[in-house]
């Protein structure tokens, strides 16, 4: 479950990212 956790942390790290990429 530790792995799942870092691994949803991670997920939502690089969505994140990719929003702010996409705000024009």
């Amino acid at each position: 479950m530790i792995e799942y956790a870092g691994f949803k942390v991670a997920m939502e790290n690089t969505i994140d990212k990719a929003k702010n990429s996409f705000n024009i």
